[in-house]
């Protein structure tokens, strides 16, 4: 703020001399300025191993139209400047080197500081740089080891290792090497700090015989993980060999008279063609192909098709007869025959009844569908009448599964509530309903909601004090109330109309209250 003050005053002092300089003087008036821009705000380092240097430069550039004095730069520990003064004509710029020298294993960071008669607020620039340990160039790699195991003689097989820089120093790998019978993807690498580098090994056999050796690599590491050995066998071309793609099918269960259809394949993995002269399969299955030629990496799909004809359980043995020398050359095959397909269930229940309920209240009952069929049952729709509501609508039940479904009653009015339970599905029996029954009855008036205010509204002409609500009365039964020293004759006039005895007569509506309350047990 001090300095925009400064700024304002010198150029309004300025414009004040200049204007009373020349009576009458129309030409222009220039201002001096004395401004500075840096080429950056921050200069960063980064890591750098103790003992040495590194340097960034910057430029201080003389915006304004009159020479910049710039009488000192400072720069915090660990850094130095190449010039600490300068004297800048307008226009131009001065660069200043910064060099970074690292003594201790540590961060280092701080401000360069101009001091200059510049009126600008360019004037200071964040440092900022590590120091780390002495270079080290190490590696390692991700396998001392690869083993190939066997391959056919003239085909390739490959397998890949990592060098991994593990120092602070870019690697130099001048060579890598393979023995006989193995080559590499690339023979030289360079490698940063914390990068890697994947190398492919190939190995190609021409001989029937054992090939073994070591990869070496040669770099500027100082580590020793500069070698990892690799082995490999070369086998005879002619190989009979064969591969199943499952050991055994499960046809599960299957109408009588029926069929159903499995495949399974049978891939030559060897380099030699494959002669199958024979398959069988046992009674209940038969198969699309009983012989069959397969070349080198082909395959044939066989098609097992399970005809149950009796109600029973069917398994044994596919075997497989071929020139392959490989052990694959069966598997099992199972399923059941079972009666036409069936679609029924049974009901738990073929009605409920929920009595008597309060109106404004539910109360909920239980029904289980089950499927006594062996198909699957879909329900698609669960009706149920006004008054009553179910917990599913919908339902898929598996064979010898069932499901049980929540009826709720919730009254609206007084009255009777009944109806049917409609199920919708694919179930060919006559259990597809249950009847529903409930009754909707009023809440019990209770004394201090429903009778208090009637009695002590209407009665006070009769009985002034204390008010029947807080007078001590046992109104347990209906000779509590009729004994009552405050309500003697209150059944009786109650019943023929004539209460209160003083005064406007009950309603209709109260005298009922009253008639409910007694009936109901004179709750309170």
């Amino acid at each position: 703020m001090k300095k925009n003050i400064l700024v304002i005053t010198f150029i309004s002092l300025s414009i004040m001399f200049n204007s009373c300089s020349k009576d009458g003087d129309d030409s222009p008036t220039i201002i001096d300025t004395f401004s500075i821009s840096l080429s950056s705000s921050s200069l960063s380092f980064g890591d750098l191993t103790i003992n040495t240097t590194g340097t960034i430069n910057f430029t201080i550039t003389n915006t304004g139209n009159q020479t910049i004095e710039v009488t000192n730069i400072t720069a915090p520990a660990g850094f130095s400047l190449s010039a600490t003064t300068a004297t800048i004509s307008p226009a131009s710029s001065e660069t200043i080197t910064v060099t970074f020298s690292p003594t201790e294993v540590k961060s280092y960071s701080g401000t360069i500081s101009i001091t200059s008669n510049a009126t600008s607020f360019a004037n200071s620039i964040s440092v900022t740089g590590t120091g780390i340990s002495s270079a080290t160039f190490t590696t390692s790699l991700s396998s001392t080891s690869l083993s190939f195991g066997d391959l056919t003689i003239n085909t390739t097989s490959t397998m890949d290792f990592t060098i991994t820089n593990t120092g602070n120093q870019t690697i130099e790998a001048t060579s890598i090497t393979a023995p006989d019978g193995f080559s590499l993807s690339i023979t030289t690498a360079t490698i940063s700090p914390a990068s890697s580098e994947t190398i492919t090994v190939t190995f190609s056999p021409t001989e029937v015989k054992s090939y073994n050796g070591t990869i070496n690599i040669t770099s500027n590491a100082t580590s020793s993980a500069n070698s990892l050995s690799v082995t490999g066998t070369g086998i005879s071309s002619d190989t009979f060999t064969t591969s199943l793609s499952s050991t055994s099918l499960s046809f599960g269960d299957l109408t009588i008279n029926t069929t159903g259809t499995m495949n399974f394949t049978i891939t030559n993995t060897g380099n030699q063609t494959i002669e199958v002269t024979n398959i069988t399969a046992p009674a209940g299955f038969s198969l699309s192909a009983t012989t069959v030629t397969i070349s080198p990496a082909s395959s044939e799909t066989i098609t097992v098709t399970f005809s149950p004809t009796e109600v029973k359980s069917y398994s044994g043995t596919i075997s497989i007869t071929s020139n392959a020398t490989s052990s694959a050359n069966s598997l099992s095959v199972t399923g059941t025959g079972i009666a036409s397909d069936t679609f029924t269930t049974s009901l738990s229940s073929t009605s409920l009844s929920f009595g008597d309920l309060t109106i404004n209240t539910t109360s909920t009952m239980d029904f289980t569908i089950t499927n006594t069929g062996n198909q699957t049952i879909e329900v698609t729709n669960i009706t149920a009448p006004a008054g009553f509501s179910v917990s599913a609508t919908t339902a898929t039940i598996s064979p010898a599964s069932s499901r049980t479904i929540s009826v709720t009653f919730s009254p609206t009015e007084v009255k009777s509530y009944s109806g049917t339970i409609n199920i919708t599905s694919n179930s060919t029996s006559s259990a597809n309903s249950l009847s529903v029954t409930g009754t909707g009855i009023a809440a019990s008036p209770t004394y201090t909601i429903n009778i208090a205010p009637i009695i002590n509204g209407n009665c006070l002409n009769c009985h002034q004090s204390p008010p029947i609500n807080s007078a001590p009365m046992s109104l347990t039964t209906y000779t509590d109330v009729k004994n009552a020293v405050q309500t003697r004759g209150l059944i009786g006039r109650v019943e023929n109309g004539s209460m209160p005895k003083n005064g406007t007569p009950l309603t209709a509506e109260q005298i009922q209250l009253i008639k409910d309350w007694m009936a109901g047990g004179f709750i309170e």
